[in-house]
């Protein structure tokens, strides 16, 4: 689990712990406690898009690398080949 959604978890389970009803009655202290946690959310959303973004670069970078291997040995076979 990422490491940021487990302190999430853990936060959220000692919330609930310390006011286990209080949290969910009062809709003005959910927006507030909320609120708090909204940069956060979107720290790790922003993390997330970044790793998302650089797993994809990788994985094409791979398949560019591969064709370029697999046309070397092609070339490197047909050169055997003639000689």
């Amino acid at each position: 689990m990422d490491p940021y959604a487990a302190t999430l978890v853990q936060t959220l389970k000692g919330l609930l712990r310390e006011h286990p009803q209080s949290i969910f009655d009062d809709p003005e202290e959910m927006k507030r406690r909320f609120s708090m946690d909204l940069p956060f959310v979107q720290a790790v959303e922003e993390a997330d898009r970044r790793n998302h973004n650089a797993a994809s670069a990788f994985s094409e970078e791979m398949s560019h690398v591969k064709e370029n291997m697999r046309m070397l040995k092609e070339d490197l076979s047909a050169s055997f080949n003639d000689e």
